[in-house]
């Protein structure tokens, strides 16, 4: 089970990613009208269903061991 931790973690993992599209496929001149704000949570939501999916993978496997 995912604890506040881990998506804190897969959040700032995301954010990576997030900032990095951002840079490649946003004109420099519009990148300012994407806040932090909008950037974290993103990056939140991102994490949130990655770990998600995981743990509901995990317990799938377990219950088929």
């Amino acid at each position: 089970m995912a604890t506040a931790r881990d998506y804190e973690t897969g959040a700032i993992a995301a954010l990576t990613v997030v900032n990095a599209d951002i840079a490649k496929d946003v004109p420099s001149f519009f990148q300012g009208e994407i806040s932090s704000a909008q950037r974290q949570q993103i990056a939140a939501e991102v994490a949130k269903a990655v770990i998600d999916a995981v743990d509901k993978d995990r317990a799938l496997q377990a219950s088929q061991s």
